[in-house]
Parts: structure tokens; sequence; C-alpha cells
């Protein structure tokens, strides 16, 4: 084994009666084993390195809070900039007030909203009671008055005998009749 190689092992911390070993093996080497001490001493190293444990614990804490924090962001329709520009941050009590809050004046907002609407129904309501609908009236009766007064001359024309075309001719005799 090559003297660069040997560094590298005893750089990553492996010992070095296992670079001894690994180095002048002999028929009795067991390499299974060996590798099982190894990963024994490193899963030690590791979780007696502070370093190591606080970066973990901040990544499994960091996931845990970025969940709580999407379902209250969500539930209570909190932006992202709300959150940041109100400091929501790890405080889980400020935030589910300032949600409930939130939530509160949409609901209020949302009633005098339904009010304002309302109002404008009624109005439309009164408007159409008292200037449409007369209006449409006023337009179906003169269509009517206008029928009644065309089957009037047709019926008094065909009774008369006489054939006349025009309407105007029409109003002619009967204005001739009735004086």
């Amino acid at each position: 084994m090559n003297e660069t190689i040997e560094k590298f092992l005893d750089g990553i911390g492996i010992t070095t009666d296992i670079i001894a070993n690994l180095k002048d093996p002999g028929d009795d080497l067991d390499i299974k084993k060996l590798s099982n001490d190894f990963k024994e001493k490193q899963k030690a190293v590791f979780s007696n390195d502070p370093d190591v444990m606080k970066t973990l614990d901040l990544k499994a804490k960091g996931k845990a809070r970025g969940s709580v924090e999407r379902k209250i962001k969500k539930v209570s329709g909190i932006s992202n900039e709300e959150w940041i520009e109100n400091e929501l941050e790890g405080d889980y009590e400020k935030a589910l007030t300032f949600g409930f809050d939130k939530q509160k004046k949409a609901g209020s907002k949302s009633a005098q909203d339904i009010q304002v609407e309302l109002q404008d129904a009624n109005t439309k309501i009164k408007w159409y009671k008292e200037e449409e609908v007369p209006r449409i009236q006023k337009e179906s009766n003169e269509k009517v008055d206008k029928g009644t007064a065309t089957r009037f001359l047709r019926r008094l024309i065909a009774d008369s005998g006489e054939l006349i075309v025009s309407e105007n001719a029409a109003t002619t005799v009967v204005k001739g009749e009735l004086s």
C-alpha cells in the first residue's frame, strides 16, 4: 500500500491497527469484521460530536417547525410577507393570535360587504318597481292600443265594403264616417 493511501485512511479516522492489517493482510483477515468495527467507531465518533448532533437536531427541528408554520399560514391565510413583516418566525402563539385576528377581521369585512351588496340590490329593486316596470307597462299598453286601433280600422273597412289600402286613407274614412 502506498504512503498516500495510508495518510488518507489515517485522515478519515481509520485506526493504525486496521491500516496495518490492510497493509500486510494475512490469511485470517476478516474484511467484514474490519468494516463493521470501522462503522461502529464512526457511529461513536459522530454521535459524540456536538457539531454533528447540533446540525442534525437543527435540521429535524427546522423540518418540524417548517411543517407547523406552513399549516398555520395555510389555515390562517397568512402570506409570507405578513409572516416576515410581523416577525412570526418561531413564535407560534403570536402567529396563531395574528391568524385568528386576521380571520376575524376578514369575517366581519365580509359581513359588511354583504350589507353593502344587499343595499345595492334593494336600490335596484326599488328602481325597477318605480321606473322600469311602469315604463314597460306603458310601452305594452301603447302597443295594445295601436293594435286595437288597427283591428278596429280593418274591421270598419271590411264592414264598409270599400277597398282601402293605406292607413291614412282608412283614418280619413273613419273620420268622415264619424263626422
